[in-house]
């Protein structure tokens, strides 16, 4: 008899405990809650087009001012961004001139001309994520740039006063080159798992050369002839430039 009577207790916590296990963990759950994280793309081989928000997110352009911006992610923590932009440029202009001097001496003058223009940006930055599982994701970065600009003109001056006439006829050549680095830091919020929106601020210093040129003929007519005169012209100097960029908003759209 005694050992049934032991035995009902027994059952008795066993079946009450299995019974209340849910209302335990429920209770539990509610005294601890687990904090969700934020899904975002800060992962190995994840990829990102970036672009930049302007106007009250009415236009978008490359980051920074280029016209494409890649990132890649090598890890959570570690990826390179590469920026590359450029623009080829074309130009026609004609301006005729009349003018009468207070002796009643006419003057005129007419020029025309043409211009190409080219020009490549290019930078890489190694950026780092200081806690890629944030619901707020701070990054810093840096990386070298480079610039080149070229810019060429054709030039005809035509001008006559009284009995003297002139033709003036020089190119124009230009060539800029900028070599430096930059360094950015700034935050990262994901909307969603594949796009983020987020806030930057660059500083770059750069060295640049610069070399001008020009060369052309100048030929006058007058009462006592025509004469030819040529000349040419070169000047190069160099610069260093720090930059301080404003706070730029962007888009990432990760795939």
């Amino acid at each position: 008899m005694s050992n049934r009577r032991t035995g009902r207790p027994v059952l008795f916590f066993l079946v009450f405990g299995f019974l209340s296990s849910p209302v335990f963990a429920q209770t539990a759950d509610s005294l601890f809650p687990i904090e969700k994280k934020r899904p975002n793309s800060l992962k190995p081989g994840a990829w990102a087009l970036q672009f930049q928000i302007s106007d009250n997110f009415r236009s978008f352009s490359g980051l920074q001012g280029f016209g494409v911006s890649v990132k890649h992610h090598f890890s959570r923590t570690k990826a390179i961004r590469f920026g590359i932009g450029g623009g080829l440029s074309t130009s026609d202009f004609d301006d005729n001139r009349r003018s009468f001097q207070a002796d009643t001496v006419r003057q005129r003058g007419v020029a025309v001309g043409e211009g190409d223009g080219e020009s490549v940006d290019l930078a890489a930055q190694y950026v780092f994520y200081t806690s890629p599982d944030a619901e707020v994701n701070f990054f810093f970065g840096t990386g070298p740039l480079v610039r080149f600009a070229h810019n060429q003109s054709l030039n005809l001056d035509n001008a006559s006063y009284g009995s003297t006439y002139s033709v003036r006829n020089y190119t124009r050549d230009e060539t800029r080159w900028n070599i430096g680095a930059s360094s950015i830091f700034g935050a990262e919020w994901f909307a969603i798992k594949s796009i983020s929106l987020h806030a930057e601020y660059g500083v770059s210093l750069e060295y640049q050369s610069s070399n001008y040129s020009s060369t052309g003929t100048d030929t006058v007519t007058d009462i006592s002839g025509t004469r030819v005169y040529s000349y040419e012209s070169e000047s190069s100097g160099s610069s260093i430039r720090f930059n301080l960029a404003t706070v730029k908003f962007g888009l990432s759209v990760y795939f």
